[in-house]
Parts: C-alpha cells; sequence; structure tokens
C-alpha cells in the first residue's frame, strides 16, 4: 500500500458543510486542512493520544499531519460547522504579510488546535461560514464562481487567524516566519527520507542555527521532535488500516524495527502491534 493511503481522502479542493452526525473517534489524519466550529456541548478532542475538553462554540484546527479523532458525551448531539480544503486551493492568495496557513502550523502553544471563541466572534465566524455556503451551493459554472470561492475561503481563514493572534497575544515581530512554513510542506513531502537540520537548512540556503531557532520559535520543539511526531501520527494512522507493523516502520522512514517499536511506544503509550490490535477491537 503507498503512503497517500494513510490518510483519509478527500476529491473535492474545498468543502464546508453544516453537520449534526456523529463524531469520527478513532484516530486518523487527513489529506486536507480542517477547521471546525463547534456549537454543541460535551465535545472531547483527542490528539497525540491525549483527550481535552473542547468548549462549546471553539474553533478546532487540524493540518494534514494532526493524528486526531473526536469523542462527545453518552447521547449528547453534536452540531458544527466542517470545513475541509487542500492548501494548494488559497496557497497563491497568502503575501509575505498575511499567510493563510499560519493558524495551522504557528503551534508553540500547549493545545494550539483548540481556539475558543468569544460570543461575539462566533457570531461574526459562522455569518462568514454561512455566507460560503450560500457561494458553494450556487451554480459552479457561472462566471467567477472559482473566484469568489477562494475569496469567501481566505476571508474565513483570515478571520480564524486574527482570532488566534488575539487569544495567543501575538505579534507580527514574533510569526514573520514565512521559510518555516516551505520547510514543513518539504518535511511533510519526504517523511520517509533521512532528515537533518543541516540537510533541510542547505535545502532552503538557511543556517544550522537559523533553522534551529526558526523551528523552536514556531514549533515549540526541535526540528528532530517534529520529524518523529510526524512519522509517529502517520504510522498510528497506517495501524489503524491494518498495514503491518514492518511495512509501517518502512513507509514512515525508521531504519530499524525495534527502533521504531520504542519510539512508537514512548510517545503511544502502547507498542505498534498493541496499538494496532486494540483499534481493531
Amino acid at each position: 500500500m503507498q503512503t497517500e493511503d494513510y490518510r483519509q481522502k478527500f476529491n473535492r479542493l474545498f468543502d464546508i458543510q453544516f453537520k449534526n452526525t456523529p463524531p469520527a473517534p478513532l484516530p486518523h489524519i487527513h489529506d486536507v486542512y480542517e477547521m471546525m466550529l463547534v456549537l454543541s456541548q460535551g465535545v472531547f478532542c483527542n490528539v497525540n493520544n491525549r483527550r481535552y475538553a473542547v468548549p462549546c462554540g471553539a474553533i478546532l484546527i487540524f493540518n494534514n499531519m494532526d493524528l486526531h479523532g473526536i469523542s462527545v458525551e453518552k447521547d449528547a448531539p453534536y452540531v458544527r460547522y466542517v470545513t475541509y480544503f487542500q492548501p494548494g486551493f488559497i496557497a497563491h492568495l497568502s503575501t509575505m504579510q498575511t499567510q493563510l496557513l499560519e493558524c495551522f502550523f504557528y503551534r508553540p502553544f500547549d493545545t494550539p488546535w483548540i481556539l475558543p471563541l468569544t460570543n461575539e466572534q462566533r457570531s461574526q465566524f459562522r455569518m462568514l461560514l454561512d455566507q460560503t455556503i450560500s457561494v458553494q451551493q450556487g451554480a459552479s459554472d457561472t462566471y467567477g464562481y472559482d473566484l469568489l470561492l477562494q475569496m469567501r475561503l481566505a476571508e474565513v481563514l483570515i478571520c480564524a487567524n486574527r482570532f488566534y493572534r488575539e487569544y495567543h497575544g501575538l505579534t507580527e515581530q514574533q510569526i514573520s516566519v514565512k521559510p518555516f512554513y516551505e520547510m514543513l510542506h518539504y518535511i511533510h513531502q519526504h517523511l520517509d527520507e533521512k532528515i537533518t537540520l543541516e540537510s533541510l537548512s542547505k535545502q532552503f540556503y538557511l543556517t544550522k542555527r537559523d533553522s534551529s531557532r526558526l523551528f523552536h520559535q514556531a514549533a515549540g520543539m526541535s526540528l528532530g521532535e517534529y520529524v518523529v511526531k510526524c512519522r509517529v501520527d502517520r504510522a498510528a494512522n497506517a495501524l489503524i488500516q491494518g498495514i503491518r507493523v514492518d511495512e509501517v516502520c518502512e513507509k514512515v522512514g525508521f531504519r530499524n524495527l525495534s527502533h521504531f517499536s520504542r519510539t512508537f511506544k514512548k510517545y503511544m503509550g502502547l507498542s505498534p502491534k498493541q496499538y494496532a490490535k486494540a483499534h481493531k477491537q
């Protein structure tokens, strides 16, 4: 099975829906970016093998490397707006001043996936989502349909990033880290290869010191820690789908099966075989 089969797949470049269906509790990774406005009480987010309560009216933010699952209290409703999109759908709209994917990657915080909103912010964000759904439901062959949809999504992301900056008290000087996003994209595409601080620095014409500083500033961890986290998350997603442990080990870039097993257990609390068996049951 190929590496791209590790993720849930979505055929559309962009989709936004209002939902009240049950959640997907099993840990999973999307091949798209996901943003949810949660409108119910009793919702929990499971990320990196830990469970977090999600306040009603909060936004959940997941990139294509976040292993996550959602659960709710017994018989509780699960009402939310869900937005999925391929980053390439709006990438050309980002500028040096405005990086639309900022909240998906700038994460030197304990729970960057959860963005609580005030009542006023929630109303504003919900209005933007409703307007975007209205555009999406129009005739796709109408002149300007594609650009209008991109512009609406950009407006939604601008709003989310403003709330993200405000909630975390960020300033423009703190997050002027454009090369970081390019480095992350490269890492995500080459996880099955050997990635070192030296090789990455050469790839982006940076010194090792600058690359190291950039990662700690934006990701809240070292390059090595980030690469291992991504590999473990991708491995967990593959194991749930029934892929053999030795095959997973090779596909996610570990060169030694025993090292893979030790590292996986350190992060997930179970060995790869135990993890696969637990989720199969």
